[in-house]
């Protein structure tokens, strides 16, 4: 019963970052051994979506390490042990506190044994940042003590660090062998290979979503001006990237405009109850005075909100049935929830191909000419 209820758990989570967040791909699983241990390391930009990323991405269940102070109210622990998460104790936590962890390291043990999948974030704390900090001596200690385990390198890039308009990838990097030779740096390198790297992002992030203002375009089309380095990082941060060309296509715009009409209907009838939820979700993020954990309450907001939205569908049809008239119109304002992110995403395409158009044509060969050469480097 316990394992039927962590694959529904699982897969209602993984149903809920794809409502959450515009896009999520996930590649490189087959670089994870099904017959041997496996320790994944990976970069941490987001506190609670990082391994819940990595979790819903395989089908086996993966064990990960977080700090302990997540643990201190019950609920939480529990919900958090069932997901898979282990505390870790630091100096910081109490001057005795680290020695606690000689038994989650007998667990990680335990898994790693039983040819299972540990997960860990050896920056040590979660960064909103395009780079990669000096990695903690923990994850040598954890694999010399399992020798026998591979590593594999998990790359979480979020086209943007801090919005639901982000398209997040996962990639899985090759497995490495255990070698006592093997230092920190090189698995510093490893790791920042499967990492989109820029530092411009904040200007970066706008583009990659497609949200090119007058300054972009400015940038490209003015005689005499350098290009800026956002748009060089681009293609250092999503590789070719085929949506990056879309606005250049008749048929692209046309599929665009059809899609959008196609999806309009369910997102007004969602509309309501998605309006009800930015403004809970604004005062819920009010209250949180660290930045970097708005993404992961916002995550928590809008699937317990969607969750709550759907156990009262189920109970009225339950009642009344689905085939009545409320059945049918909460029926279609669940629809208006899944096609929201994908009529989100395409709006946010239409709008870059709209100002696109509105550019004289010699605007737009140099803009297409340049958007083409920096894709295509």
């Amino acid at each position: 019963m316990r394992i039927i209820l962590y694959i529904v758990i699982k897969a209602w989570i993984w149903f809920s970052l794809r409502l959450f967040f515009h896009e999520v791909k996930v590649t490189g699983k087959g670089n994870i051994p099904s017959n041997k241990p496996v320790i994944l390391i990976a970069n941490h930009c987001n506190t609670l979506l990082d391994p819940l990323l990595m979790v819903t991405a395989l089908r086996k269940k993966v064990w990960f390490l977080t700090r302990s102070d997540v643990f201190r109210k019950t609920l939480i622990a529990r919900v958090l042990n069932f997901l898979g998460a282990m505390p870790v104790y630091r100096v910081s936590d109490g001057f005795k506190e680290p020695l606690k962890n000689a038994v989650t390291f007998s667990r990680c043990r335990t898994i790693l044994n039983n040819k299972g999948i540990l997960a860990l974030f050896p920056e040590g704390t979660h960064y909103q940042h395009r780079t990669l900090r000096p990695l903690k001596q923990g994850i040598m200690r954890i694999w010399q003590e399992n020798p026998e385990a591979v590593v594999v390198p998990v790359g979480l890039n979020f086209s943007h660090l801090s919005s639901s308009k982000a398209k997040v990838g996962v990639y899985f990097g090759e497995a490495i062998a255990y070698d006592p030779a093997i230092t920190k740096q090189q698995l510093h390198t490893a790791l920042e290979q499967q990492m989109r790297v820029a530092e411009n992002y904040p200007e970066t992030d706008s583009l990659l979503n497609l949200s090119w203002n007058q300054h972009h375009i400015n940038t490209i089309i003015e005689p005499g001006k350098t290009p800026a380095a956002p748009w060089l990082a681009v293609r250092d941060i999503l590789g070719k990237f085929p949506t990056l060309t879309k606005p250049f296509g008749f048929w692209s715009y046309v599929s665009n405009m059809l899609l959008a009409a196609a999806c309009l209907p369910l997102v007004l009838v969602a509309a309501p109850s998605e309006i009800a939820f930015l403004l809970v979700n604004r005062i819920v993020l009010r209250g949180i005075k660290d930045p970097q954990f708005h993404l992961a309450i916002a995550w928590v907001n809008k699937h317990v909100w969607v969750t709550a939205l759907a156990w009262i569908c189920f109970a009225f049809w339950w009642n009344a049935g689905l085939f009545s008239a409320w059945g049918m119109l909460l029926l279609l304002m669940l629809l208006g929830h899944m096609v929201l992110p994908l009529f989100k995403r395409n709006v946010a395409s239409l709008m870059a191909q709209i100002r696109y158009i509105s550019l004289a044509n010699p605007q737009q060969q140099a803009f297409k000419s340049w958007f083409e050469t920096v894709v295509n480097q």
